[in-house]
């Protein structure tokens, strides 16, 4: 986040979920309230829903 804001500081952007210590992965970001809100709202309605993979190497 710290340097998306550096990249982009005229853009307000508004994490829609965070990701855990040590977790890799797609950050998803709404650019105004209103879309966040909006993307929250289809998380939590199950319209749009979140995968998660693991991949592991050789141990």
């Amino acid at each position: 986040m710290e340097q998306l804001k550096i990249q982009y500081p005229q853009e307000s952007l508004f994490p829609l979920h965070r990701l855990g210590t040590g977790t890799s992965g797609l950050l998803l970001l709404g650019r105004s309230t209103l879309g966040r809100r909006e993307l929250s709202r289809q998380f939590r309605e199950h319209i749009c829903r979140k995968i998660y993979r693991t991949v592991i190497g050789p141990l």
